[in-house]
């Protein structure tokens, strides 16, 4: 749905918004810049691209602890979901 807002910045840092009021309702921070995001509603998770060549793996309902994974040497800059 539209009633959050999920950002990625350079900075390092995810942040969770509330649309409707422009709330920060939660925030995360990665070691590396964050330069793509994606979420996937299917199964409650948020994708960050990191500099590095990183890939962090949030649940969204678990306040933002990320699962990392070191997908290639260079920074990821698109994502992309598959159906299957």
């Amino acid at each position: 749905d539209d009633k959050q807002i999920y950002t990625a910045s350079d900075d390092g840092s995810r942040k969770l918004w509330d649309a409707a009021t422009g709330k920060l309702l939660e925030e995360g921070k990665s070691d590396s810049p964050l330069t793509t995001l994606i979420v996937c509603t299917k199964n409650n998770r948020v994708i960050t691209g990191d500099w590095h060549g990183g890939l962090q793996i949030v649940e969204i309902d678990r306040a933002m602890l990320p699962r990392s994974i070191k997908a290639h040497n260079e920074n990821i800059t698109a994502l992309a979901l598959s159906e299957d």
